[in-house]
């Protein structure tokens, strides 16, 4: 089983010599739930203690027929009450749910203790510090009303009419290409029920961008260098090839920074897009002129230093983790475009002037990596 959490999914049934009683109080709703719990199970037991006075002062053949009703009555109707609780979880969806959900935890959590121990603080601090286990609920309680996730691996809805970006595979090149694709940067996954469905990012694709299919797989290989996502390792060639692109003929600094290329302010800064310190940046303060400025369309900031703040520093380092596919696996998994990748070491931290990974530590990663991280020509939040 999976360490015990309030916080995370539980298959909240009893053990399976339990199930009768559980199956009992579910005849017994609200006021009468008593009747379950309290007097049926005491009747039973004053009956039981009440055998062996009734055994001598009944006749011979009614103690023997009363000895066989106690042992194969009460067998039947321990047995069948188990019966129906398990054939009713059984066909009950959200109970198996449930218990997958439950199950993976277990699973999880035997991983993480077969790669670090368990701490003095207990199992379920496994659980607890680990991305892939808290991204998805932190996701669900903070981005899903307006974001929507869904990718081979999750599917996470919350309206029906999402407002923002599906951020599904964020950062990898099949999700950046939607931003250079007209069709699909007008969609509800991306731009469609934004702000930006009408703003010069979508325009300039639709009606401005002229670049080859193989300039276009450069760009989006400079874009896909820039995230530096664990398992998505852009070729070098075409990421320093789109690097020249994104600066020049691409048009792509009209509006965006890039490296050394364009100006802050306009539309969000290219440098590093979807790298662990740019996420962690923009989900501190999107309003920052490294990112959408004024041109914000309603993504709160999450500054954990702010007094208002919803989660702490581990809590959007967990998040923005998760959203990178960055997390603990036993082994390397090749990924697609389309699916989270697998974590592998932290990136290193990108020096910068702008807002920065506030959880950064500095003996992790000293030496940068060859600013692989790439950018969002998207323009809508994260």
């Amino acid at each position: 089983d999976a360490p015990a959490d309030p916080e995370l999914p539980q298959a909240t049934r009893p053990e399976w010599y339990f199930l009768f009683l559980f199956e009992l109080r579910g005849y017994f709703t609200g006021d009468t739930e008593f009747i379950a719990t309290v007097i049926i199970p005491v009747a039973i037991l004053l009956f039981l203690l009440a055998l062996p006075f009734l055994d001598a002062m009944l006749p011979e053949a009614a103690s023997r027929w009363m000895r066989y009703a106690v042992v194969f009555g009460g067998l039947a109707a321990w047995s069948g009450l188990t019966g129906l609780s398990m054939w009713r979880d059984h066909n009950d969806p959200h109970v198996q749910a449930e218990a997958s959900a439950a199950h993976a935890l277990a699973l999880r959590a035997d991983e993480l203790a077969d790669a670090q121990a368990i701490p003095p603080t207990g199992a379920a601090a496994l659980l607890q510090n680990d991305a892939l286990t808290q991204g998805p609920k932190l996701y669900k309680q903070y981005c899903v009303s307006c974001h929507p996730y869904t990718t081979d691996q999750f599917e996470i809805t919350g309206s029906d009419e999402p407002s923002a970006p599906d951020l599904g595979g964020f950062a990898t090149r099949n999700w950046i290409a939607g931003f250079l694709d007209p069709e699909r940067i007008v969609s509800a996954a991306y731009f469609g029920n934004t702000e930006h469905a009408e703003g010069e990012m979508a325009s300039f694709v639709k009606d401005e961008m002229d670049l080859e299919a193989a300039s276009l797989d450069d760009v989006l290989a400079a874009l896909v260098a820039e995230a530096d996502l664990p398992q998505h390792h852009a070729d070098a060639e075409a990421a320093a090839a789109g690097r020249e692109l994104i600066a020049g003929e691409a048009g792509c600094t009209d509006c965006h920074k890039f490296h050394d290329d364009g100006d802050i302010g306009v539309a969000p800064d290219l440098t590093g897009y979807g790298s662990r310190q740019w996420l962690l940046g923009f989900l501190n303060n999107p309003e920052h002129d490294r990112f959408y400025g004024e041109y914000n369309d309603r993504m709160p900031g999450y500054d954990p230093e702010l007094p208002t703040a919803p989660m702490n520093q581990q809590e959007l380092d967990m998040l923005a983790d998760w959203l990178r596919g960055q997390w603990y696996r036993p082994t390397a998994i090749e990924v697609d475009d389309q699916t989270a990748a697998s974590p592998a070491e932290k990136p290193a931290d990108e020096s910068s002037d702008e807002p920065t990974d506030k959880s950064a530590k500095s003996d992790d990663d000293s030496s940068s990596k060859a600013d692989d991280e790439s950018t969002d020509t998207s323009g809508e939040e994260s």
